[in-house]
């Protein structure tokens, strides 16, 4: 049902706050065909069962990921291979809205 919808507004991406239920509906869209997805991680819910919540998928799946402190980000990459550290797909998101590249700081 969500599918028919996207296709039907035409949309191309979808933003989820929270890598639990939210990014497995964005996950399970996107491999049903459906449009990219972003995930913004808040924690700690997602950093309390990473492997039952299927967080490594999700994120390597999305086409980007934000976390909104320097832990939570530091969170994100003990659950991701060492491979994809540097790649330009993982943000952190400061209080003060400034944006930055996860990968300048490692």
């Amino acid at each position: 049902m969500l599918l028919q919808e996207l296709r039907e507004r035409k949309i191309e991406h979808l933003h989820m706050h929270f890598g639990t239920n939210s990014a497995c509906v964005g996950l399970l869209c996107r491999y049903l065909g459906g449009p990219s997805y972003s995930i913004t991680i808040h924690g700690p819910e997602e950093f309390d069962a990473p492997l039952g919540l299927s967080l490594a998928d999700k994120i390597s799946a999305s086409a980007f990921v934000l976390a909104i402190s320097d832990f939570g980000s530091s969170q994100i990459r003990r659950w991701i291979p060492l491979s994809e550290w540097k790649k330009s797909k993982y943000y952190t998101l400061y209080r003060r809205r400034k944006l930055r590249r996860s990968s300048d700081a490692y």
